[in-house]
C-alpha cells in the first residue's frame, strides 16, 4: 500500500508524518526543491510546521507524475480554490485505481463546487473519500490525540480507509455522507471568521457563542437543503469542527476575523498566506444561497465585513436589530 500526500503545507505535512509512523510507504510531494532538500536534511518543515520533528520513515518526492501512477491512496491537501485547476493540469498523472482522499475544507468560488464535485468534473470515474473534522495540524504532527471523520458513499470503502489511515493517535470515524462532511467543514470556516470579529470587538463570551450557534443553524439549513444529513452536521465534522475553529487562536479563520477589527486590515488578505478558506467559501455559499432562496444573515454579514462593505461595529447593530423569532 503506497500513500501519496499532495500538499506540503501544515496539514499535508502533519498527515504525512503521522501516517509514516505507521507505514514506510508514505511520500509527501514537495514541488519546491529548496523546501524538499530542507525537509530531507533536517526532517522538519520549518516553513509550515516549525519546530516539529517529522518521521524518519517519511519520504519526500518532487516528481509527481512518476509517484502518482503507483500510489494506491492519494491524499489531496491543497487550498480548495486551486484543487480543480491543479487536477485539470495533471489529470493524466493519476491511476484510475487510486482512491483520492480529499482533505481541503472549502467550496470553489468560481464553480461553486464542493471538493468532490471539483474532482468528479475532472476525473469522473475516480474513487474518492473525504477526510475532515476538528484537528489542528501541529497537534496531529506532534502525536496528540485527534478524532476525524472519513466519509465515503459506500460503508465498506469507508471502513477500509478507516483501518488503513487510523493510527495510535489519529482516530477516524466512518460516515456515508461525504456531502455533509464537506459542507460542515467548509462553512464552519466562515462562522469562525465571525467569531474572531466578535472577539476583536470585545463583545464577550456570550456574544461569540450566540454567533456560533446562530451560524450553525445557517449551516444546517444550507447543508440540508443541498442534501446533507442532519446527523452528520451534529457530529465531529460539523459541530465538532465548528466548536474548535470558533474558539481557538490557532484557527487561521478566527485570526483573520480578529484582524478585520483592526484599523490596518485590508481585504487583500484573500491572497495572503497561509490560506484562509472561509473568505472564498463565504462568497460561494452566498451565491448558492441566493439561487436556492436561503436566508443567511450571519454569513452575509460576515462576508460584507471581509469585503469592507460595512464596518464591524455597524454589523453588530444590524444583526441585533433583526426581528425577534422562535429558535
Amino acid at each position: 500500500m503506497k500513500i501519496l500526500v499532495i500538499g506540503s503545507g501544515a496539514f499535508g505535512t502533519a498527515l504525512a508524518t503521522t501516517l509514516a509512523k505507521k507505514t514506510a510507504n508514505v511520500c509527501l510531494w514537495v514541488p519546491n526543491e529548496e523546501l524538499k532538500s530542507s525537509i530531507k536534511l533536517t526532517k522538519k518543515n520549518e516553513k509550515y510546521l516549525p519546530g516539529i520533528k517529522l518521521s524518519q520513515n517519511l519520504d519526500v518526492c518532487s516528481n509527481l507524475e512518476n509517484i502518482s501512477k503507483t500510489a494506491n491512496i492519494i491524499m489531496l491537501c491543497l487550498p480548495a480554490q486551486i484543487t480543480k485547476p491543479f487536477l485539470e493540469e495533471r489529470k493524466h498523472f493519476f491511476s484510475k485505481n487510486a482512491t483520492f482522499v480529499l482533505c481541503s475544507k472549502g467550496i470553489d468560488a468560481k464553480s461553486m463546487e464542493v471538493q468532490s464535485d471539483a474532482l468528479r468534473s475532472v476525473l469522473p470515474d475516480q474513487n474518492y473519500a473525504i477526510l475532515s473534522g476538528p484537528g489542528f495540524a501541529d497537534e496531529i504532527a506532534q502525536g496528540l490525540p485527534t478524532a476525524l471523520v472519513i466519509a465515503h458513499s459506500d460503508i465498506k470503502n469507508a471502513t477500509l480507509l478507516q483501518k488503513l489511515l487510523s493510527t495510535k493517535t489519529l482516530r477516524l470515524y466512518t460516515s456515508v455522507d461525504p456531502l455533509g462532511v464537506q459542507l460542515g467543514g467548509s462553512l464552519k470556516n466562515v462562522i469562525a471568521i465571525g467569531c474572531g470579529i466578535s472577539t476583536g470587538l470585545n463583545l464577550g463570551e456570550s456574544a461569540r457563542i450566540s454567533l456560533m450557534i446562530r451560524g450553525f443553524t445557517e449551516i444546517c439549513t444550507f447543508a440540508e437543503k443541498l442534501g446533507a444529513q442532519k446527523r452528520t452536521l451534529y457530529g465531529l465534522s460539523g459541530f465538532g469542527d465548528l466548536s474548535l475553529t470558533c474558539n481557538s487562536p490557532k484557527s487561521r479563520n478566527f485570526i483573520m476575523g480578529l484582524n478585520t477589527t483592526m484599523s490596518t486590515f485590508s481585504s487583500d488578505v484573500v491572497s495572503t498566506k497561509p490560506t484562509v478558506e472561509g473568505v472564498k467559501t463565504a462568497e460561494a455559499v452566498l451565491r448558492i444561497a441566493k439561487k436556492l432562496t436561503i436566508e443567511m444573515p450571519v454569513i452575509s454579514t460576515i462576508s460584507k465585513i471581509i469585503n469592507k462593505e460595512i464596518d464591524p461595529k455597524d454589523a453588530t447593530e444590524i444583526l441585533l436589530s433583526r426581528p425577534l423569532k422562535m429558535e
